[in-house]
C-alpha cells in the first residue's frame, strides 16, 4: 500500500505485533504510523480513510457487527474495505490427513500442544468466543457487511497464486491443507457521494500490522 502511494496507518492492540510492524516499516524506510487500538472501537475520526485492509482478522472478532459498523464510519464516501480471511475451523480432508500423518510420526497437531491443562482450557475458551468460532464463511461475512451499510460486496476465491507462493515455506501436507481451505478476499464499497484520489489507508492484518 505504501509503495502505491498511500499514507498508511497500522493498528493493533498488541504491543508485540506493533513492534514487528515497526521493524518491517523501518527496513523499508516507509514512515508508516503504528497505533495501539481495538479493531472494533478504533477511536479514529469518522470518514478519515479511503481504504481499510484487514487480513485474517474477521474470523477472530467477538462482535463483527460492531467492527463492520466502525469500519463503515471510518471510510470516506466511495471508500473501499478489503478483507482477506477464511474458514480456518472447518476441517478439510487434507487437514485430517495431516493430523493422521503427524500422529503416526509420534507428534500432535493439536493447537494447544505444549500447554498445561489450565492453559489448554483457557486456549479453548478463547477460541469459542468469536462469533465465527465455527468458521467464517464468505457469504455470512458479506451479509453482515451489507447490514452495516456497505454495497453488495465482491467475493474472490481464486487465491491459487498466493497458495503457490506460500507453498515452498511449508510442508507438502500443510500446503495442501491451506490450498483446500475456504479462503477468500472480499471487497466492499461505501456508497460514493464524492470523488477523489484515494490516498489514505488503515491496515490491520491478522492481529499483526502489515507494512
Amino acid at each position: 500500500m505504501h509503495d502505491l502511494g498511500y499514507v498508511v496507518t497500522g493498528l493493533d492492540w498488541s504491543e508485540t505485533m506493533l513492534a514487528k510492524g515497526r521493524a518491517k516499516a523501518a527496513q523499508r524506510v516507509s514512515g508508516i504510523r503504528f497505533l495501539l487500538g481495538d479493531a472494533e472501537r478504533t477511536l479514529k475520526e469518522m470518514e478519515s480513510y479511503d481504504v481499510l485492509v484487514t487480513r485474517h482478522l474477521v474470523w477472530t472478532l467477538v462482535d463483527p457487527r460492531a467492527a463492520f459498523a466502525e469500519w463503515f464510519s471510518l471510510l470516506k464516501p466511495g471508500g473501499l474495505l478489503l478483507i482477506v480471511d477464511g474458514d480456518f475451523v472447518t476441517e478439510t480432508c487434507a487437514a485430517r490427513l495431516r493430523r493422521l500423518v503427524e500422529r503416526l510420526r509420534g507428534g500432535t497437531a493439536e493447537p494447544a500442544r505444549g500447554l498445561d491443562q489450565a492453559m489448554a482450557e483457557r486456549h479453548s475458551s478463547i477460541l469459542a468466543r468469536p462469533q465465527f468460532s465455527n468458521g467464517a464463511k464468505a457469504d455470512e461475512v458479506c451479509a453482515l457487511l451489507v447490514e452495516a451499510g456497505f454495497e453488495v460486496p465482491v467475493i474472490a476465491t481464486g487465491l491459487r497464486a498466493i497458495h503457490r507462493a506460500q507453498a515452498p515455506h511449508m510442508s507438502l501436507l500443510k500446503g495442501l491443507e491451506r490450498a483446500t481451505q475456504h479462503r477468500y478476499a472480499i471487497c466492499a464499497t461505501k456508497q460514493a457521494f464524492a470523488s477523489g484520489r484515494r490516498t489514505e489507508a488503515l491496515l490491520h492484518g491478522g492481529r499483526q500490522l502489515q507494512s
